[in-house]
């Protein structure tokens, strides 16, 4: 260990980066984020169980939990927001998450569904659809995209980040308690923590790839859309309308464009990745 409390590991295909007394972590240059600092002992750094069984071991041995898997043939993608829940928005440049975040799942399914996938999505016109329905209303698929835009008073926050469901008794990146929040119950979503992790890792990394903007990291939280499904589930934040930059470049339906492959990306990527855990016949 370093005098910084920095750590290395790595070999030819992947490296994983730790700091001590950090939550954030770098997987093949990635940020990713866990629920516990990482603690220093002995010279040594280490990880808390819970983020190690979580969320390291289906990212690192994702054929360790093969039979967990389902093939990816349905693809939920939930727009949102929309009708009366305009979401966030730059008034300047008229612009309203709603809108956006239907532009980029419709071009999705265009993408998705040349590449033989079925899809189905929560709303395909200007519709207000209850969060509580859209988790499940996903649970016919074999995995849910749920796409959002950004906002943040701070008018320099920019990037991308996506987001997982914390598993039981695990903090959400957000919740800066000490303690693991072990009152909260296990939610249905929760059944499938390992296969989520590595759908937002793949969704996180194909974005950062292709879309070059700044990484916010692969994140957890409790969000209902990611609590009420029963299949592997994502939220994607592909942006922040509150960045005069980033917004402008939104408006282009280019960028858009270039969203909705970079998801596709990650998906495929993703959907790959479960064939080759499948038991040979």
């Amino acid at each position: 260990m370093t005098a910084a409390g920095e750590q290395t590991f790595g070999n030819a295909w992947r490296t994983i980066a730790l700091r001590h007394d950090s939550r954030e972590i770098q997987l093949d240059d990635r940020r990713v984020f866990l629920s516990e600092g990482v603690v220093a002992y002995r010279g040594q750094l280490w990880l808390s169980r819970g983020d190690v069984e979580s969320l390291l071991h289906p990212l690192l041995r994702p054929q360790d939990f093969g039979a967990e898997s389902k093939v990816v043939r349905r693809i939920w993608l939930d727009a949102g927001h929309g009708g009366k829940d305009r979401g966030t928005h730059s008034d300047p440049l008229a612009l309203s998450e709603k809108d956006l975040a239907l532009d980029v799942a419709l071009r999705l399914e265009k993408i998705l569904t040349a590449q033989g996938f079925k899809v189905m999505q929560t709303r395909r016109e200007d519709v207000y659809v209850d969060i509580a329905e859209r988790g499940k209303q996903s649970r016919v698929a074999d995995l849910l995209v749920s796409i959002h835009f950004n906002a943040a008073g701070n008018t320099d926050a920019r990037g991308t980040e996506t987001y997982v469901l914390t598993p039981a008794g695990q903090r959400s990146t957000g919740d800066r308690r000490t303690d693991p929040a072990d009152e909260l119950p296990i939610e249905r979503g929760n059944a499938t923590d390992a296969w989520n992790a590595v759908l937002g890792y793949h969704l996180h990394d194909a974005l950062i790839g292709d879309l070059g903007t700044f990484d916010r990291g692969l994140k957890r939280a409790r969000f209902a859309v990611l609590r009420l499904t029963n299949v592997p589930a994502v939220l994607i934040e592909a942006g922040f309308l509150s960045n005069e930059a980033e917004a402008t470049e939104i408006a282009s339906p280019t960028r858009r464009g270039e969203i909705a492959e970079s998801i596709a990306n990650g998906i495929v990527a993703y959907a790959n990745l479960v064939l080759s855990t499948q038991p040979q016949p």
